[in-house]
C-alpha cells in the first residue's frame, strides 16, 4: 500500500521500494527542496518534491531509543540504586542566579 501525503518535518516515512525509513528533517516550500535523513546515516539528503511523488512511501514508526540501563542503575532486592555519584558541592535546589 502506497502512502502520498505532505512531507512533515519530524515525521518518520519508509521507503518501500528501498525498504529504508527516513525522517523529513527540512522541507523548504519555496524552493521545493526536502531534507531526509535515512536511517542509521548520519548525513542528510535534499530531494525534490518530484522525487517525493515519485517515491513509494508509507508512515513509519520512530525508531525506538537504545538506553543501557545497566550501566547508570542496580536492582538491589526491591531497590533501585542510582550508581551515579552525586557532587558534594553542588547545590542542587539553588535556583537563584549568580550575579
Amino acid at each position: 500500500m502506497s502512502f502520498s501525503a505532505e512531507p512533515t518535518p519530524g515525521e518518520y516515512y519508509r521507503d518501500t521500494d528501498l525498504e529504508v525509513n527516513f525522517v523529513v528533517v527540512e522541507m523548504d516550500e519555496y524552493e521545493g527542496i526536502i531534507t531526509i535523513r535515512r536511517e542509521e546515516e548520519m548525513d542528510t539528503v535534499a530531494i525534490t518534491l518530484d522525487d517525493w511523488d515519485e517515491m513509494t512511501i508509507e508512515p513509519a514508526d520512530a525508531p525506538a531509543q537504545n538506553f543501557n540501563m545497566e550501566n547508570q542503575f542496580r536492582a538491589d532486592g526491591d531497590e533501585i540504586v542510582n550508581e551515579v555519584e552525586p557532587d558534594p558541592d553542588a547545590d542542587l535546589f539553588d535556583l537563584s542566579e549568580e550575579e
